[in-house]
């Protein structure tokens, strides 16, 4: 008869097969403005922090992207239409001020600081309709026949050109599983969608830029390291208590 403590025991192990691995992704950046971005990925799931207290979260099953202020205890969603989101939001919060100063008797303090932060919310308005919806990196990929090393890995050396800028870049597996170089090919890619981001991260589906030498910028992106991380589930989750700044 199996007493409680061995049950418990082998509980736990069952479980611990079943918790989803990660991946912990560190690229260097010698002549950008950050010096490290780490890719935390899991379960489909992908997190790049890019400050002490902001990230981005990415969900590759369903194709959603926030961005996350700790400071604030607040997140963003990122829609494939951000240009036009930001106008609604906008445009609601404007709405909102003239209703309240329209119905509500307030002291002239209260006024004059409602009329002020009004002005600054139309003056917003009026700047983002001036915005236009950045282009899509368009990029031009020559397979060199060329191969080369990096950690250990083979990668195969491109000539591309994005944006006019060019660039030699090792694209490899580097020992990373397939179902994680998607979800990172992914979220780049929509990076790219919504905002012309691309950075050379998301241009060769099934593989990862490795090493990649910009000539124009003397720039230098690399992946550095690939291996576990164990940061648990709710790292990958939008943080319970945190609210929806566009609501």
């Amino acid at each position: 008869m199996i007493n409680f403590r061995t049950l418990l025991a082998v509980l736990c192990l069952l479980a611990s097969g079943l918790t989803a691995a990660e991946t912990l992704l560190n690229y260097t950046i010698t002549g950008g403005l950050v010096p490290v971005q780490r890719f935390y990925i899991s379960d489909g799931w992908l997190r790049s922090s890019y400050t002490e207290s902001n990230y981005y979260l990415y969900d590759g099953r369903k194709n959603e992207l926030w961005m996350v202020d700790s400071g604030k205890k607040v997140y963003y969603p990122i829609g494939t239409n951000l240009l036009g989101d930001t106008m609604k939001t906008v445009a609601k919060e404007r709405e909102k001020l003239e209703k309240l100063l329209a119905s509500t008797k307030l002291p002239a303090a209260a006024v004059k600081a409602l009329e002020s932060a009004l002005k600054s919310l139309i003056q917003s308005e009026r700047s983002a309709s001036q915005l236009q919806t950045p282009k899509l990196a368009v990029s031009q990929m020559d397979n060199t026949g060329k191969t080369d090393q990096h950690l250990g890995s083979e990668c195969e050396l491109y000539d591309v050109t994005m944006n006019r800028q060019q660039a030699s870049v090792c694209y490899g597996v580097g020992k990373v599983a397939p179902a994680d170089i998607a979800i990172f090919n992914g979220y780049h890619a929509y990076l790219s969608k919504v905002a012309g981001i691309n950075g050379f991260y998301a241009l060769l589906s099934g593989k990862l830029p490795l090493n990649i030498s910009i000539a124009s910028q003397s720039a230098h992106i690399a992946l550095t390291s690939a291996g576990a991380a164990n940061m648990g589930a709710t790292f990958y989750r939008l943080p319970a208590g945190y609210r929806n700044a566009l609501d």
